[in-house]
């Protein structure tokens, strides 16, 4: 297997320093340049047959630029999402199922981010004291397959180590490395036969007994519901962030396309549960999260 890894030290990439600000505007133009490229790629693939093979090899460079440009761009935005009721209920709900009674026996937590992003659950659940008042000791590990997430990620972690790699090609650590895996937000971002495959690569990271903790957006996800949610929980106040959910919106109409598209994939309850029943892991919680719009499950590796 061809391994694609590059691992991020803060001080020799000057990631710890360097930061990319863009001016208000380029966003949208990011978003029409980004629409324009797939929606080129996408009639030339569907004009094909009148396409020689080599020049249907020369777009897929084009197609993977566009690909990384998006998340670029979404990333630069993301962190706005902290500003959001929901979405910090979805951080505190998988930090307080981490960091109950789960230690390996030198004290020290093994942790893995997978699809680790920004970093704020990183941030979050570092803050956060492990039930009976006492702080512990926690290695982090953080994956994700875009740089830019990883650099901001960095410049707020730099305790964390992160590694640049596709999740859906395996997990570039050995067998029983962590005792605690976390996924919010990053398991839908994958065709469902590479979902199977990363449950099986959990499996193989993960100690026994090891715990799983996911959170993942429901099929029937609405950002309108996290908005009403907003409004309800923090009142007047809400309606500054209403630019936040207009920036956000804009990347979540394009990654429901992708979905309809069958590029990414959004789990039922039943398809969870049942992809890592099949793994040997037995399902200790699932209830809902970000203002109901998440699944939230706990397993545990047998």
């Amino acid at each position: 297997m061809l391994w694609k890894i590059i691992a991020l030290n803060p001080e020799r990439s000057g990631y710890a320093t360097q930061r990319s600000e863009h001016p208000a505007g380029q966003d949208s133009c990011r978003l029409v340049l980004y629409n324009s490229l797939i929606s080129v790629a996408k009639r030339a693939i569907f004009k094909k047959m009148f396409l020689s093979h080599e020049e249907v090899a020369e777009m897929k460079p084009l197609r993977k630029w566009a690909e990384q440009h998006f998340w670029d761009s979404y990333f630069q935005v993301y962190d706005e999402l902290n500003k959001l009721t929901g979405y910090q209920q979805m951080l505190k709900s998988v930090s307080t199922i981490a960091l109950a009674d789960r230690t390996d026996d030198a004290g020290q937590v093994s942790w893995l981010d997978i699809n680790c992003g920004t970093g704020n659950l990183f941030e979050h659940l570092t803050d956060r004291d492990l039930a009976g008042g006492q702080k512990q000791d926690i290695a982090m590990f953080g994956t994700d397959l875009n740089s830019s997430a990883l650099a901001i990620n960095a410049r707020k972690n730099p305790q964390a180590s992160l590694i640049l790699n596709d999740a859906s090609q395996g997990l570039p650590y050995k067998q029983d490395s962590f005792s605690l895996i976390t996924i919010t937000n990053g398991f839908y971002v994958l065709k469902a036969e590479d979902q199977a495959k990363l449950a099986e690569e959990i499996k193989r990271v993960l100690k026994k007994g090891g715990k799983v903790i996911i959170a993942d957006p429901k099929p029937s996800f609405s950002y309108l519901s996290v908005f009403i949610d907003n409004l309800v929980h923090r009142g007047l106040s809400s309606l500054k962030d209403i630019w936040t959910m207009i920036k956000i919106l804009r990347f979540n109409r394009l990654i429901d396309q992708k979905a309809q598209a069958q590029q990414f994939h959004y789990l039922n309850q039943d398809e969870f549960i049942s992809l890592f029943k099949s793994k040997d892991f037995e399902l200790k919680q699932f209830t809902e999260t970000y203002s109901g719009q998440c699944h939230l499950l706990s397993l545990v590796k047998k």
